[in-house]
């Protein structure tokens, strides 16, 4: 069995999003983020492929706004849902992202890999 390489860990959380598509806006909770990507918690899921629009309310400020990718569905260690990789954002809410996960990092890293997701 083969296992995936990460390009940066997965932090436990429990930030709050704002998904729209087609329309329709639901409100979610991210059970893990990454630089990359996030784990969107959902007991119903939309297939690996689909790109939706997503607000993740950051405490610091202003929602940051960003187009996700499906990449997984079903369950992880962080839930039911879909596990989603960034594919557009901008370049000062790329940076607020990558603030807000380092901002995790001190805290996490004293819990040793009790705060690492993997799927």
């Amino acid at each position: 069995m083969s296992e995936t390489v990460r390009r940066t860990r997965r932090l436990f959380t429990e930030l709050p999003v704002r998904a729209r598509r087609r329309g329709q806006v639901v409100e979610l909770v991210a059970g893990d983020v990454s630089i990359d990507g996030l784990f969107l918690r959902s007991d119903e899921t939309l297939p690996v492929g689909v790109e939706l629009d997503i607000e993740a309310c950051v405490p610091d400020n202003a929602p940051i706004m960003m187009r996700v990718r499906v990449v997984f569905a079903g369950r992880s260690v962080s839930g039911q849902g879909m596990g989603c990789e960034i594919v557009r954002i901008d370049e000062a809410a790329r940076d607020r992202w990558q603030r807000y996960y380092e901002s995790m990092l001190p805290r996490r890293a004293r819990l040793g890999n009790s705060g690492v997701a993997q799927y």
